[in-house]
């Protein structure tokens, strides 16, 4: 069987936004690409009402196997690597890659944030309790030398009542998927049958699947999946 895959996105980035990733804290900007300089920054917002700790570190992130791998590096400097925010301060965090720059494919990292709040709070009168450390992850990127954005392409397999889709990308810069779900009928734009937990980055290089619950009595026809921006439609190939 074959049907067609409808995508929805942008070459090789989300939208670019100021974002809230925590209640807690604002991290500015929540996607870091590294600059042709080796240079990176992002800006911390404390919003708690205690000072709190921050701990900055950077791994190195691949997807082997569908699967997100990391491991400590040295290819990035950090500064400062910790430091106190007092209620409502800023504060910027610099990166400097000092590994190879220009290399065929674009290098994926992951930035992590540890937030761990300085202070106890009282709970109820004669308790008390300790936030607990929150880690943020963004992802980092080291542009390659000629950047060509994602080349994705698609297969189904079909197994009982589930449909498995998966997408290899080809191109040598990652691919943000939102969603990813199937129409009810081949040849019908009815509204589709989502993947849950859609959201995923397929990396230069990579595969990512998604598993979609086929209601009883359903064909997988067109499948359906969003990146951001930009409608492209593609041949959807099985191989049961």
């Amino acid at each position: 069987m074959t049907g067609f895959l409808h995508i929805v996105y942008s070459a090789f980035t989300i939208v670019f936004l100021a974002t809230t990733l925590q209640a807690n804290s604002t991290i500015v900007p929540v996607i870091v690409d590294v600059e042709a300089s080796g240079r990176g920054v992002v800006e911390i917002t404390n919003l708690r009402t205690q000072p709190t700790l921050y701990n900055i570190e950077v791994l190195k992130w691949a997807v082997v196997d569908g699967v997100d791998e990391y491991e400590d590096t040295r290819l990035f400097i950090v500064s400062p690597p910790s430091f106190k925010l007092h209620p409502g301060k800023s504060k910027k965090v610099r990166l400097r890659f000092r590994g190879k720059r220009g290399t065929p494919s674009e290098q994926t990292f992951r930035l992590i944030v540890a937030e761990v709040p300085s202070e106890v709070k009282k709970a109820a009168e004669g308790t008390s309790t300790l936030d607990v450390t929150l880690r943020h992850v963004l992802p980092v990127y080291v542009a390659p030398q000629t950047p060509g954005g994602p080349k994705l392409s698609w297969t189904i397999t079909t197994q009982g009542d589930t449909a498995t889709l998966r997408a290899t990308n080809s191109g040598n810069q990652r691919a943000t998927v939102v969603s990813v779900g199937l129409h009810p009928n081949p040849n019908q734009e009815n509204t589709p049958v989502y993947a849950n937990n859609s959201l995923a980055h397929v990396l230069a290089g990579s595969w990512r699947e998604w598993q979609v619950k086929l209601p009883e009595g359903m064909l997988p026809g067109k499948a359906v999946y969003k990146l951001t921006g930009l409608n492209q439609t593609y041949q959807l190939a099985n191989h049961e």
